[in-house]
């Protein structure tokens, strides 16, 4: 059985992009992120009961709906596969619904676990991971388009360590994965020469290429009308590269480069020629305590119970 494979990054980094680039491929299926993997410590022995696997499953679709009902006979199925890994049984439920869109293998896809490749790669020994790298800056102005209304604490600097601190996570999990386990792919590259990225990827994943992967759109508009990514049902466009540069304020320019400036430049990303002021100094103090206070606050409301730190679905969509 082929091993199963995770798409982690920065959010806005390209990771649905690839996502439903490899769902036009005919033996692999990705769910919509599920959320769930950091959360199931409690069930990670060597030899699951059959009560532990009915207790998995059904708090998989208590964690996200998407998931209830997978299984039709629970407790059928936690009897056959008695005695296997945590790893294991949930393998068998991706291949569950990997079977309904007539897939052998499976991969999954989320932002969030650019942060815990140690654990999922724990659960599943032979897991590989390709991490999405994008220019900071553009994910920033992506991500304050999509959600900065949502979120009060949003803004250039803390996007930009949030990136930083992603881009350091990631590779300092690959590192320890070494490079049958680990891929790091550009997003420039992906959208400005997405033959020869793909056909890398491919390789590494050591699956077939298909000439289905450079025409993701029908497989896009199925997935998007569900995960309300509709920005990626088009044709792969480079237009997105540089955004930063029309649509970041001179400030934000600055609070990039002064927050991610050597993480960028190390990754080969052109810096912001812009002199920093006395007047910018006095600023950039500013928001740095109020990135200060921001991050104490949410930390009170995690610590209340007031924000989840989980990404799965708990209750479905209207």
């Amino acid at each position: 059985m082929a091993p199963p494979f995770f798409i982690v990054g920065n959010p806005r980094s390209g990771t649905t992009l690839l996502r439903f680039i490899l769902c036009s491929h005919s033996e692999i299926y990705i769910p919509e992120e599920t959320g769930f993997l950091v959360h199931l410590q409690k069930f990670d022995y060597p030899a699951l009961t059959t009560g532990q696997i009915t207790s998995l499953v059904r708090e998989l679709g208590q964690m996200n709906y998407e998931w209830q009902g997978l299984v039709q006979d629970e407790q059928r199925f936690a009897t056959h596969h008695e005695g296997k890994t945590l790893g294991q049984v949930i393998s068998e439920l991706y291949l569950l619904k990997g079977k309904l869109h007539h897939a052998t293998r499976w991969g999954d896809k989320g932002p969030s676990y650019v942060s815990s490749m140690d654990t999922i790669a724990q659960t599943f020994p032979d897991s590989q991971f390709i991490h999405m790298i994008r220019d900071g800056r553009d994910c920033c102005v992506s991500s304050m388009a999509k959600w900065g209304h949502q979120h009060w604490y949003f803004d250039a600097l803390y996007l930009m360590k949030n990136w930083k601190t992603n881009i350091e996570r990631g590779q300092a999990s690959g590192r320890k994965l070494g490079r049958n386990r680990y891929l790091e792919i550009r997003y420039e590259d992906l959208v400005s020469d997405q033959l020869s990225t793909v056909k890398t990827i491919c390789s590494f994943l050591n699956a077939p290429f298909e000439e289905d992967l450079l025409n993701h759109q029908r497989t896009a508009k199925e997935l998007a009308d569900q995960s309300g990514h509709f920005e990626t049902k088009g044709a792969v466009s480079s237009k997105s590269i540089g955004n930063w540069r029309t649509r970041m304020s001179r400030f934000d320019q600055l609070v990039a480069q002064k927050s991610a400036g050597d993480r960028l430049s190390q990754l080969g990303y052109a810096s912001a020629d812009i002199e920093f002021k006395l007047f910018d100094r006095i600023a950039y103090l500013a928001l740095c305590l109020k990135f200060m206070a921001s991050s104490t606050a949410r930390k009170l409301l995690y610590r209340c119970g007031l924000l989840k730190m989980s990404s799965a679905k708990r209750t479905k969509r209207n």
